[in-house]
């Protein structure tokens, strides 16, 4: 981002180079960073010789949300998560429109996310663990499982085929 004194030094070494490759130049070795691109210097030597100005006109839009109804609105769904953005804009007396924007885009809540995480227990860990080894167990029947049924599959093609269960022929 560009501050208007930095504006008005791009405008001024403009008019002294009358080229935007000598002052894109000028302003990486002034200020160290990137320099704003031919068509802004442009613009803004455009608008100057214009308007006399270096800033652009205000526009004319949509007041931004006030950081009073910010906290009202995540006060209220930090006091009732579930509740709807329809009926918290009604009940705030805020457009929905806000409601929503400030719900997804700065709380970032979402239906279809987890927004809760329940507490964990003492006796959690061991419940995953023996869990995590029934699987293990379970996995590895399966395992030895498939192997003797490859072996079998296998030995339907050979005249003499032995098959070897646990060691035992």
């Amino acid at each position: 981002m560009v501050s208007p004194q930095e504006q008005a030094q791009v405008v001024a070494w403009f008019n002294e180079f009358k080229s935007a490759t000598q002052v894109q130049r000028k302003f990486r070795t002034t200020y160290n960073r990137s320099p704003p691109s031919r068509p802004t210097i442009y613009e803004w030597h455009e608008r100057f010789m214009t308007t006399s100005i270096v800033l652009p006109k205000p526009k004319s839009c949509r007041p931004s949300r006030s950081f009073h109804d910010f906290k009202r609105i995540q006060e209220t769904f930090r006091r009732s998560p579930r509740k709807s953005i329809r009926s918290a804009a009604q009940h705030l007396q805020i457009p929905r429109s806000t409601v929503h924007d400030v719900v997804h885009k700065k709380l970032r809540l979402y239906t279809y996310k987890l927004q809760l995480l329940h507490e964990l227990k003492p006796d959690d860990r061991p419940r995953h663990r023996t869990f995590a080894e029934e699987m293990l167990q379970k996995w590895r029947i399966m395992k030895i499982f498939y192997n003797v049924y490859s072996i079998l599959d296998l030995s339907r093609n050979c005249d003499n085929a032995h098959v070897v269960w646990f060691g035992y022929v």
